[in-house]
Formats: C-alpha cells, sequence, structure tokens
C-alpha cells in the first residue's frame, strides 16, 4: 500500500450511515444460508417422474432402497373423458372410465416408510 494513504473504512463504520443496513435474511424473512428439512425431498429431486409401473428406487425420506407400491386413483383425465360421455348423450357409458385401469392416474409410495412419492398423471392433466 502507498505511504501517506489511510486504511479504508471497516465495514460498520461504512454502514452507520445507511437507513436499512444490508442483513443475512432473505426475501422472505428467513435466515439466508444452508438449511435442511430432513421431511422434504430435496429441491433438486422433488420431482420423480415416475412411470405407471412399480420403480426400485433408493426412497428421498427414509433412504432405503425399494421398489415402489403403486395404487390407481381416479384423475382428471377420467373424469373429463365421463363428462364428455354425459355431453354427447352416452351418460349411460359416463362411468366407464373411472373404471379402466389404463384411464387411471398411479400414484407411487415408499413400502418402509409409507410416505408419497410421486403421481403419474394419465393425459397430461
Amino acid at each position: 500500500m502507498a505511504q501517506g494513504c489511510p486504511p479504508p473504512p471497516s465495514y460498520n463504520e461504512s454502514v452507520k450511515g445507511c437507513p436499512n443496513p444490508p442483513s443475512r435474511r432473505n426475501s422472505y424473512g428467513a435466515p439466508s444460508g444452508p438449511s435442511r428439512a430432513l421431511s422434504q425431498l430435496p429441491a433438486s429431486s422433488s420431482k420423480l417422474n415416475l412411470g405407471e409401473d412399480p420403480v426400485h428406487m433408493t426412497c428421498p425420506y427414509c433412504h432405503q432402497v425399494i421398489v415402489s407400491v403403486t395404487s390407481p386413483e381416479i384423475g382428471c383425465f377420467a373424469y373429463a373423458l365421463s363428462a364428455s360421455l354425459c355431453l354427447i348423450g352416452c351418460w349411460p357409458c359416463a362411468f366407464l372410465p373411472c373404471c379402466i385401469s389404463d384411464l387411471l392416474d398411479v400414484t407411487h409410495t415408499c413400502p418402509k416408510c409409507k410416505r408419497f412419492l410421486d403421481t403419474f398423471k394419465r393425459g397430461g392433466l
């Protein structure tokens, strides 16, 4: 450093006159920095995109190697087909989309910790 020059001011001295000094909080008011929530999925794998068949994987919650348990559920696609059948006058057949397994959504759960993993939705709805 050149002789005769004073050292720069400290951080506290430089923000002394600021009405709102910078803080270590994010825009939501929570402290910034790394935090861990063990009950939530990691942000990088929040959507697993599992298909309609059981999947051999590691559960993101209990970290056990599992084969996911699948269960069919009536989803938006089956309801939309039922409504369409009613609109075109085939109301006696409106229940059929809810009975055909290839038209139902598929929910994946972990057999060890029983946590929800993903839902495979039919028809992009």
